[in-house]
């Protein structure tokens, strides 16, 4: 894992009104796997959901638990800065949830997607 501060840190979304939070937070489209630290990530989702909120994850659809290093490259042959990405699996998610205070429902797919719906 690198040592420097995921590339969300600095765009991710300020805390809610001081006194508020979110009743539900919702990661789609992999974005789970944002800077190669799901567990920050987890941390970070429990922060902003209120005591009684929930967090909607899509996983991957295979059993597959991993952090790569990659990168985007452009349609014009341009190629940007390498950073870390996660792919995590239903099981996997839900393993790593417990330690950020999430509790787990059943996971379950539709549309060719796999959610799991974490509690706190």
């Amino acid at each position: 894992m690198p040592s420097r501060p995921p590339p969300w840190a600095a765009t991710a979304p300020p805390a809610p009104p001081a006194g508020s939070r979110l009743v539900t937070v919702l990661l789609i489209d992999g974005n789970i796997g944002i800077g190669g630290d799901r567990a920050a990530l987890l941390r970070r989702a429990a922060q902003l959901a209120s005591s009684d909120g929930s967090l909607l994850v899509e996983a991957a659809i295979v059993g597959i638990d991993e952090c790569v290093e990659v990168h985007v490259e452009g349609g014009h042959g341009g190629r940007g800065a390498p950073f870390w990405w996660a792919r995590l699996g239903a099981r996997a998610l839900i393993a790593e949830a417990g330690a950020a205070a999430w509790s787990r429902s059943a996971p379950w797919q539709a549309a060719g997607r796999t959610c799991v719906h974490l509690r706190r």
